[in-house]
C-alpha cells in the first residue's frame, strides 16, 4: 500500500509539472495547482498549432490529415538531396544540408581560393553581418546599435503587459523568467558594452517598480540591494552584467578545455607558440570577451595532476593560486622559451624537482611534495568553487557576484507558509522604503508631514504601524489572541517572539505580522486616497482572514499541548498535530569469512564547518580489530563522509586486510564512490 501510495503521489506531481510547464508564463500565482482554467489554456494552444488544410504548389486544398503529412514528407526530402554537391565532401561529412539555406563565410583569401572552396561544398558566398538562429553575426566590435533590435525588444515586450494588472511579485517574477531571459543567446557569444547593460538595467528597474519601462518611482529600492541574494537582503533578481560575464567565463571554459573543433580553431587562432594568448581583440567579436574572462576564470579553477603532459609548467596555477610566472613577475626572463609541461618533473610518478626549480618553491613558500600525483589518469582543469570540479554558469554567477552580509530577517520572510505578495511586500518594509511622507521629502517633494490617520504625529514608517493608536489596538489584540505580550513594539521585535513558539503556531504569528502590516498600509491608502473609513471590527475579521490564509500554506506542526491546543481554538483555525515517534529495528551484519568490515562517519558542526572522521575495523567474528579517530579542518559534511572512507581503506591496505566491506550512512558519499565522482579536493 505504501509503494502504491509513492507511486500515485508520483504520478500527481508529474502531471503537475506537465500541466506548469505547458502554462508557460501564466503559472504565475504561487503554488497554483491544475486547474480547468490551465488545461483549457493548453487545448487552445494545440489547438492552434494544428495544422487543418495546406494549399500545395499545383493551388489544390489538401484537407485529409494523410495528404498533409506525405506533402510535408515529401517537400522536405526533395529539398534536402544530395544532387549538384561532390561526393567526396558528402562521403567524409554524412551530412544532408540544403544548398539554399547554406552559406560561405570566408576570411582574407584570393578570388582564385574562393572559388575552389565554392566549388567543393557547393555554397554561394555570404557577407556579414547575417542572422544565424536569432543572433546576429558581425566581424569586429559589438556596438551599441548592433544590439539595438534586441534593447528594443525587452523593452516592447515591457511594455506589452498589462503593468497595472502586476504586482510586485509578478513583475519581479516576469523579469527573471522572460525579460532578462531575451539578452541570454546573444550575451553567450558577445561580451556587452557598459552603455547597453546599463539601458538593459534602467528597462528592467522601472518595469519592477512602475511597470513601465521608461517611467521612474520614487521610494525604490537600490537595483544592486535588488539583485542581491534572499539571505543578503534581495529579492534574487540577476544583474545583466554578472549574466553576461557569466557566459564569457563559459565560453572561456570551453576554450581553455577543448572538446570540439570551435575551441581547437580558436585556441590555434589566439594561442601563440611560446603559450602566450593574444592581446589583438581588434577585428574579432568573441575574443575580446573570451581574454576578457580569463582572469575570472583562472582565479577559480585549478589543477588535478595526472601526468602532467597537459599543464604549462610556467604559465598554468597548478601549484598555487598563481602561475609561476605571475609569482616570480619578471619581464627580464626569457617567457618565450620556457614551454616545459608539468610531466618534466614528474618520474614513474613521483616528483623530481630540479635544485633551481626547488629554489622558487622554497622562496614562494609551495610545498611540492603534498600535490597528490595521480599517475596514469589524464590531467584534469577543475572548477575550484564546485564540489566536483564541474563548471556551470550559475557557479561562475556565484563566484563573481559581491557577497554581502546575512541580514536578521530572511528567514522569517521567505518561508514557505507566507505568500510571495506578502514576502515581496515585507522585504520593501525592512529596507524602510514605502512612500510615507518623511521618505517622500528626503526625495526633495515639499509636503506637510502630518500623519494622514491621527492627523497629529509626523508621519514616518514606525510611527505608522507601531506608534499609531490605531496599530497598537490591533497589535495588542494579536498579542492577546497568542497569549504573549510585547512592550517594545518594533519590526524587530514581534519576529522574535516567534523563536519561542511551536512550528505552526509560529507560521501563523510570523505570517500575521507581515499581512497585518499589509493591512494597516491599505488602510491608511483607502482612507487617504480613496476617503474610506475603517473600524476596529472591520480590520480584526481582516486579520482572521490572514491567519486561516496562512494555514492553508503553513506545513509546520503545533506541540501536542494544552496551551497549543488553547490558541488555536482561540483562532479557530485548523489543528496540525505534531508527529509521532516511530520506532524501527536495524540489523548490522557480520561480514563474511577472511573478511573485515569498516564502518566509517564524518560530521562537520556547521556546513561548512570544523569536522572530524572516525572508523571501526571488525572480522567476521564481530572482533574489533582497530578503530581510526581523526580532527579536520574547514570541512562539509560530504566532505568529511568521503574522505573517511578513503582514510579507512587506506588504513585497511597497510595492515594488510585487502578484503574490505565499507559501510556509510551517507547515501551520497557511497554513490559518489560507485560513480567515480568524489570531492575534486580529495584528489588534488
Amino acid at each position: 500500500m505504501a509503494m502504491a501510495n509513492q507511486l500515485l503521489n508520483q504520478a500527481l506531481h508529474n502531471d503537475e509539472e506537465l500541466w506548469q510547464q505547458k502554462a508557460k508564463i501564466n503559472w504565475l500565482k504561487s503554488r497554483d495547482r491544475n486547474t480547468a482554467y490551465f488545461q483549457a489554456l493548453t487545448r487552445i494552444k494545440r489547438n492552434k498549432s494544428l495544422i487543418h488544410a495546406h494549399q500545395n504548389e499545383d493551388g489544390r486544398l489538401l484537407e485529409d490529415r494523410d495528404e498533409i503529412k506525405a506533402h510535408i514528407v515529401n517537400f522536405f526530402s526533395e529539398k534536402f538531396t544530395f544532387k549538384d554537391h561532390p561526393k567526396s565532401y558528402l562521403e567524409t561529412s554524412r551530412q544532408v544540408f540544403s544548398a539554399e539555406k547554406n552559406k560561405l563565410y570566408l576570411g582574407a583569401m584570393n578570388n582564385v581560393k574562393k572559388q575552389k572552396v565554392k566549388d567543393i561544398f557547393g555554397f554561394n558566398e555570404g557577407c556579414l553581418p547575417t542572422t544565424y538562429l536569432c543572433i546576429l553575426l558581425v566581424q569586429g566590435r559589438v556596438t551599441k546599435e548592433i544590439l539595438r533590435p534586441l534593447v528594443d525588444k525587452i523593452k516592447k515586450r515591457a511594455t506589452g503587459w498589462a503593468g497595472n494588472l502586476l504586482s510586485l511579485q509578478g513583475g519581479a517574477v516576469l523579469i527573471q523568467s522572460v525579460l532578462s531571459s531575451i539578452s541570454i543567446f546573444s550575451m553567450g557569444i558577445y561580451k556587452w558594452p557598459t552603455s547597453v547593460i546599463k539601458e538593459g538595467k534602467r528597462i528592467l528597474q522601472n518595469f519592477l517598480w512602475s511597470r513601465e519601462p521608461e517611467s521612474k518611482k520614487a521610494c525604490v529600492v537600490a537595483w544592486d540591494k535588488v539583485c542581491k541574494p534572499f539571505k543578503e537582503g534581495g529579492i534574487n533578481l540577476r544583474p545583466l552584467k554578472e549574466i553576461n560575464q557569466s557566459l564569457m567565463m563559459k565560453l572561456t571554459w570551453n576554450f581553455l578545455n577543448p572538446k570540439d573543433e570551435w575551441a581547437e580553431f580558436m585556441r590555434v587562432k589566439f594561442i601563440a607558440k611560446a603559450g602566450n594568448f593574444s592581446t589583438i581583440t581588434k577585428g574579432f567579436s568573441i575574443w575580446a570577451g573570451v581574454r576578457g574572462a580569463l582572469k575570472d576564470v583562472s582565479a577559480h579553477s585549478g589543477w588535478v595532476i595526472g601526468d602532467g603532459d597537459c599543464i604549462d609548467l610556467w604559465r598554468d596555477n597548478w601549484c598555487s593560486p598563481l602561475s609561476l610566472k605571475d609569482m616570480i613577475n619578471d619581464d627580464a626572463i626569457p617567457w618565450s622559451d620556457l614551454k616545459a609541461k608539468v610531466s618534466y618533473i614528474i618520474t614513474e610518478g613521483k616528483w623530481s624537482i630540479p635544485n633551481n626549480l626547488q629554489l622558487i618553491f622554497d622562496r614562494f613558500g609551495v610545498d611540492i611534495h603534498t600535490i597528490k600525483i595521480n599517475h596514469h589518469k589524464p590531467d584534469r582543469r577543475v572548477w575550484k568553487p564546485d564540489l566536483i570540479g564541474n563548471f556551470s554558469v550559475k557557479g561562475a554567477f556565484d563566484s563573481i557576484q559581491n557577497k554581502g552580509q546575512p541580514n536578521w530577517w530572511f528567514k522569517i520572510l521567505f518561508r514557505r507558509a507566507i505568500h510571495h505578495r506578502l514576502s515581496i511586500w515585507g522585504w520593501r518594509l525592512c529596507h524602510g522604503k514605502l512612500p510615507t511622507y518623511d521618505n517622500v521629502q528626503k526625495k526633495g517633494i515639499t509636503l506637510v508631514s502630518r500623519c494622514s490617520l491621527c492627523s497629529n504625529n509626523f508621519e514616518s514608517i514606525h510611527h505608522l504601524f507601531w506608534d499609531y493608536s490605531f496599530s497598537i489596538f490591533l497589535w495588542t489584540w494579536l498579542e492577546d489572541l497568542f497569549k504573549v505580550q510585547i512592550l517594545d513594539k518594533n519590526l524587530k521585535r514581534f519576529p522574535e517572539v516567534g523563536e519561542s513558539m511551536s512550528p505552526y503556531l509560529k507560521d501563523l504569528w510570523i505570517g500575521t505580522i507581515w499581512g497585518g502590516t499589509n493591512l494597516i498600509w491599505l488602510a491608511q491608502n483607502n482612507n487617504t486616497f480613496e476617503e474610506q473609513n475603517f473600524s476596529l471590527d472591520q480590520e480584526k475579521r481582516k486579520w482572521y482572514k490572514q491567519l486561516h490564509e496562512t494555514t492553508l500554506l503553513s506545513q509546520g506542526c503545533m506541540n501536542n499541548s494544552l496551551a497549543d491546543l488553547s490558541i488555536l481554538h482561540k483562532i479557530g483555525v485548523l489543528l496540525h498535530s505534531g508527529k509521532q515517534l516511530k520506532v524501527s529495528s536495524n540489523f548490522w551484519e557480520l561480514p563474511n569469512h577472511d573478511e573485515i568490515k569498516i564502518n566509517t562517519d564524518g560530521a562537520a558542526r556547521g556546513n561548512p564547518g570544523k569536522g572530524g572522521i572516525g572508523c571501526i575495523f571488525r572480522d567476521s567474528e564481530g572482533k574489533v580489530l582497530g578503530s581510526l579517530v581523526q580532527g579536520l579542518g574547514l570541512v562539509s559534511n560530504y566532505t568529511a563522509e568521503c574522505k573517511t572512507i578513503i582514510k579507512g581503506v587506506k588504513l585497511a591496505a597497510s595492515n594488510g586486510w585487502l578484503i574490505a566491506w565499507v559501510e556509510s550512512d551517507s547515501k551520497s558519499a557511497v554513490k559518489a564512490f560507485n560513480s567515480d565522482n568524489i570531492p575534486w579536493t580529495l584528489e588534488a
